[in-house]
């Protein structure tokens, strides 16, 4: 039978949420040309930005599933949204110091909301995962569109302060909405029959000597391809700033150019998975996304290029999350806290490392085109992982 639906409420919620969500995980990439200029920093000094950010990210998220047993699922998204709205209201007017901070701080609040929301969804519709995965993560790709946009609209090359403050203002919205709009027990019960429509109990792991050796290899998967998205998402604005000369506009299209591929590509995955095989789609999006990182290496001299090859890398990377996320709740079990955390701060870790590794190696070789070799080897690992079908069905 087909999972219970979430009440329309929640379902809004939800969405809302996660656009919120999309423009905060995606904050720093925009801004960071002007913050760069500010803050007088170097690659190495702007990548550990990213590392402060996911790494706290990841540090909540190995909490999250634990905190909102205790306190309810609104209690822990509110949270969440909370340490979202205090981190970006003073990222936007701190000094260097206490703009670390700041990021450390909005890091904790999205370990709370992105992993509670994707296993919500999961958890809600099992035998539609992928689907669901997908169409939620729409929501988020339509915040990561939204951001640059707006970032473009209301910065200035000397300050950021009036998007950080209206990015803040819609967290503490949020927080407020999820205290009445969440029900407390949506992750811990079933469906009680009493309105509180609430997610299934969660399956048993299946029994297999193999199962740690499969959430090992899952949770690699899942490190390069979140370090591949931030790495590329995070620096092509800065890259097109620095490669694309006589062009104001570039360095804010390139990163609308990915997410609005990325989005369109996740709403595109719900209809291709009635069609063909979630291996496939996989394969053809990686393919495509090295396609596109490559583009953006070397056609990096005209707009064009850079917009194109963004966008390519974008749609191609736009499946492979939900997919990958669909994977694991079949292989180990829907919402296992002792499991789908610490996969889940995998993530997390990549989007710490890969980012940094971009700046080290940028500031090492003095070309930020050299740093952006590192997500293209990454990706080549995931294609060769792709072709040679190291993740298969449980």
């Amino acid at each position: 039978m087909p999972g219970p639906r979430l009440p329309s409420a929640v379902t809004i919620t939800l969405h809302i949420g996660f656009v919120v969500a999309g423009m905060a995980t995606t904050l720093l990439g925009p801004i960071l040309p002007a913050l760069t200029q500010r803050w007088a920093m170097s690659d190495v000094i702007a990548g550990s930005l990213f590392t402060a950010q996911f790494l706290s990210s990841m540090t909540a998220t190995l909490f999250a599933p634990a905190i909102a047993g205790r306190i309810g699922a609104r209690g822990a998204l509110a949270l969440g949204f909370t340490l979202l709205a205090a981190g970006t209201a003073t990222i936007g007017v701190a000094p260097h110091a206490i703009g670390v901070v700041a990021t450390v701080v909005y890091g904790l609040g999205l370990g709370f909301v992105l992993p509670l929301t994707n296993m919500s969804v999961a958890a809600i519709r099992p035998d539609r995962a992928a689907s669901a995965l997908s169409l939620v993560n729409v929501s988020w790709g339509l915040g990561a569109v939204i951001w640059p946009m707006a970032v473009r609209s209301f910065a200035t090359p000397e300050s950021v302060a009036v998007p950080m403050a209206g990015l803040a203002i819609a967290c503490a919205m949020m927080a407020i909405t999820c205290r009445f709009a969440i029900p407390a027990a949506l992750l811990t019960a079933g469906d009680r029959g009493d309105g509180d429509v609430v997610a299934p109990h969660p399956e048993a792991p299946p029994a297999s000597r193999n199962l740690a050796a499969r959430a090992a290899l899952l949770g690699l998967l899942i490190f390069l391809y979140v370090g591949t998205e931030n790495a590329v998402a995070g620096w092509v604005a800065e890259f097109a700033r620095r490669m694309v000369a006589g062009s104001t506009t570039v360095w804010a299209l390139a990163p609308t150019a990915f997410w609005g591929a990325l989005t369109a590509g996740r709403l595109l995955a719900a209809l291709a998975l009635r069609h063909i095989s979630e291996f496939v789609l996989i394969r053809f999006g990686l393919a495509l996304a090295t396609l596109g990182v490559l583009a953006i290496l070397f056609a990096a001299s005209t707009p064009g290029g850079v917009i194109a090859g963004a966008a390519a890398a974008g749609f191609g990377l736009s499946a492979i999350f939900p997919l990958l996320w669909a994977i694991v709740t079949r292989s180990i079990g829907a919402m296992a806290p002792a499991t789908a955390g610490p996969l889940y701060a995998a993530g997390g870790l990549g989007g710490a490392v890969m980012p940094w590794l971009v700046g080290a190696v940028s500031s090492a070789a003095g070309n930020l085109r050299a740093g952006l070799a590192v997500p293209l080897a990454a990706l080549v690992v995931l294609v060769l992982c792709s072709w040679l079908r190291v993740v298969r069905r449980p």
